[in-house]
């Protein structure tokens, strides 16, 4: 059972926790200085509060949830104590199907259940490009996955770096010739956009690391 707050973190530093951030280009940290990506920072935070963490970057630029499913099982033929998973990014750039996106994540799911792997699902918001039909059923895939799962949520990877207000989702303002998504407000926090999931989420993150 996953405890939510961090503590106990002097007795947990002889016992370190594998964390695998299993992603696309979000998580790789396309872009970005070797230490400034999200995996990186989010290693360093976990260690400033006692945490004794091995962080595992498995994030490939460009995958799309069918490409991780495909990578999946040598990705994990190590166990891990958490599997944090952020994909989904690309298939909506793309304009894949979100059920399709929402069937190759269940089966991610299914995978890391049967491996009795503790998993942290971060979601993604679509735009309203392609209609409002597609953007229901790609934030509404996630938030399915979520319900039908005993893991941890965080419903939007850029949440704190664009607010709560985040209505309609615009893949244009975050890229641009010189700029990835990876690069908006990498520097601060932990990775991507102020630090997401880091020093307010030690019920995704703690949680998972400090486990009974």
């Amino acid at each position: 059972m996953l405890i939510i707050l961090l503590s106990g973190a002097s007795t947990l530093r002889a016992d370190p926790k594998t964390i695998v951030a299993f992603g696309d280009s979000l998580t790789q940290g396309y872009g970005l200085p070797a230490d400034a990506g999200f995996v990186p920072q989010m290693g360093a935070w976990l260690a400033a509060q006692g945490a004794s963490v091995r962080m595992v970057n498995a994030g490939v630029s460009g995958d799309t949830t069918a490409g991780g499913l495909a990578r999946l099982d040598w990705t994990l033929a190590e166990p891990a104590d958490l599997v944090i998973v952020n994909l989904g990014s690309n298939d909506m750039l793309r304009g894949l199907d979100p059920n399709l996106a929402y069937e190759n994540l269940k089966q991610i799911m299914d995978k890391l259940e049967a491996k009795n792997m503790s998993t942290l699902l971060i979601g993604h918001l679509g735009p309203l490009n392609y209609g409002a039909e597609y953007k229901a059923d790609y934030d509404g895939a996630f938030k399915k996955l979520a319900a039908s799962y005993e893991m941890v949520f965080y419903p939007f990877f850029f949440q704190d770096a664009y607010g709560r207000r985040w209505g309609n989702p615009k893949p244009a303002a975050l890229f641009s010739a010189r700029r990835h998504a990876s690069q908006c407000g990498g520097g601060s926090g932990c990775g991507v956009g102020h630090g997401p999931l880091c020093p307010a989420r030690p019920a995704a993150i703690g949680g998972a690391v400090y486990t009974t």
